[in-house]
C-alpha cells in the first residue's frame, strides 16, 4: 500500500496490520472530521482531515525510531516498537464533530474515547488488535503511561511526532508560513542519551523555530478569535437541541444519531462511530429548514450562512455565548527538551538557549474571554 502525501511524498505501508488498521470504519471515519475544526470559515484551504494527519505521525513515528536505532546502534524491542507505530496511527480516533466544538459541549475527553473504540468489541479495529501481543502497549501509548519513556516521548512530548506533523501540515494548509520549521533538521539532530530522547547541541536553533512555529499558530491559528466563536456557536447549537429535548419538543428532524448523545450519561462507542463532520453539518441544516423554534433557526442559520459574528458588543446581539479566559505555555519545562553538549554533558534547553528562558518564564499565549452573538 502506498499513500501519497502532501508533505513527505509516498509513505509505503508494508506492514498488512498497519494496511488492515487503515481500511476500517473507524479509521476512515477520520476523512470526515476536519483537522482544525472550523478554522476552514476563516483560512478556507484548511479542509484537511484527522486522517491525513494520522498517517502523517505514523510515518514520522518510523523516521524517528530509525534514526535512532542507526545512531545509538540499539534496537527497540520489536512489540513495543509495533505498540508505538499502531498508536501513533490511531491516536485521534477519539476526535468527535468539529473536534473541540463537540468535545466540549459533551464533556468527553478524544483520548479516552481513542482507547474505547480500540477496547470495544464491536469494532474492526479492536477484531484486528486484540489478539495482538502488543495490544496494552497500545493504549498505554495513547494514554501515555507506557513504561519505555523513551518511544512514550515519540508520541507525547514536548517535541514529538504528533506536534511535528501538526505544525506543518496545518501551516501548510492554512497558507501561513508561520508554522513551518525544518523539519528535516530536526530528525538529523535527534539522538538518545540514557534512555531518553536528546538533540545535539548545533541544532539549538533549529528547536527554537520549532517552538516559535508552535507559538505563532497558537496565536494566529488555533486561538484565532473568529474560528473559536464558529466553534463555540456549534456548542451554543448543541445546547439549545439539548434544551428543547428536554422540553419534549418533537423535532421534524431526523436527529437518531444525536439525541442518543443526550440520553445517556456515558457516550456510546457505536452513535460515537456513526457521527462526523459532514453528519452533523446535515443535521443542523436539517434543523434550520424543518424546526419552528426561531433561536434554534437564527443559531443555524448563523453557521451555515457563514454569518458575521459580532465580537464585544452586546448591544447589537440577538443571541450571545461567551469565550472563557485561555493560557497556554509554548514550553514549560515539565516535560524538559534535553541538550547534548558537545563535551557529552545533558543540560535542559532552557540552559542553553536564552530564547527558551524567556519562552519558560514569560512567552505564553493568552486568549481573553470574549463574548460573541448574532446581529438582531
Amino acid at each position: 500500500m502506498v499513500i501519497r502525501d502532501v508533505l513527505y511524498g509516498d509513505i509505503n505501508i508494508e506492514d498488512e496490520i498497519i494496511e488492515a488498521l487503515i481500511r476500517t470504519k473507524e479509521m476512515q471515519r477520520l476523512r470526515g472530521i476536519k483537522q482544525l475544526g472550523l478554522s476552514y470559515l476563516i483560512f478556507p484551504g484548511a479542509e484537511h482531515s484527522r486522517y491525513t494527519h494520522s498517517i502523517g505521525v505514523y510515518y514520522l513515528a518510523t523516521q524517528i525510531v530509525e534514526v535512532l536505532e542507526q545512531k545509538s546502534g540499539m534496537r527497540f524491542d520489536e512489540y513495543e516498537k509495533k505498540g508505538l507505530y499502531v498508536a501513533c496511527l490511531l491516536h485521534d480516533l477519539g476526535h468527535g464533530p468539529y473536534s473541540h466544538a463537540s468535545e466540549y459541549f459533551f464533556a468527553y475527553d478524544h483520548e479516552q474515547m481513542t482507547v474505547d473504540i480500540i477496547e470495544h468489541e464491536t469494532t474492526q479495529i479492536n477484531g484486528i488488535l486484540k489478539d495482538q501481543k502488543y495490544y496494552e502497549d497500545v493504549t498505554m501509548f495513547i494514554r501515555k503511561i507506557h513504561p519505555n519513556k523513551l518511544l512514550n516521548s515519540i508520541l507525547s512530548s514536548s517535541i514529538d511526532a504528533d506536534r511535528m506533523d501538526y505544525l506543518v501540515r496545518d501551516s501548510y494548509y492554512c497558507g501561513v508560513s508561520y508554522g513551518k520549521f525544518d523539519l528535516q533538521r530536526l530528525l538529523k539532530i535527534i539522538d538518545t542519551e540514557d534512555d531518553k530522547i536528546v538533540f545535539l547541541e548545533k541544532g539549538v536553533h533549529t528547536i527554537e523555530d520549532f517552538l516559535m512555529s508552535r507559538y505563532h499558530m497558537f496565536n494566529q491559528v488555533y486561538l484565532n478569535d473568529k474560528s473559536s466563536g464558529y466553534e463555540l456557536l456549534v456548542a451554543e447549537i448543541l445546547k439549545r437541541i439539548s434544551e428543547l429535548h428536554e422540553e419534549d419538543y418533537k423535532f421534524k428532524a431526523d436527529l437518531a444519531s444525536l439525541l442518543s448523545f443526550y440520553d445517556t450519561e456515558e457516550i456510546d462507542v457505536k452513535d460515537f462511530i456513526e457521527l462526523d463532520d459532514m453528519r452533523l453539518y446535515h443535521i443542523i441544516a436539517e434543523l434550520r429548514n424543518n424546526e419552528s423554534d426561531e433561536k434554534l433557526f437564527k443559531l443555524c442559520s448563523a453557521l451555515l450562512d457563514h454569518e458575521k459574528l459580532v465580537i464585544d458588543h452586546l448591544e447589537d446581539c440577538l443571541y450571545t455565548w461567551e469565550m472563557n479566559d485561555y493560557t497556554k505555555r509554548v514550553y514549560d519545562g515539565q516535560e524538559p527538551v534535553y541538550i547534548k553538549m558537545k563535551n557529552g554533558k545533558i543540560k535542559k534547553l532552557e540552559e542553553v538557549s536564552p530564547l527558551v528562558a524567556m519562552f519558560k518564564s514569560n512567552l505564553k499565549i493568552s486568549v481573553s474571554g470574549k463574548t460573541y452573538g448574532i446581529r438582531k
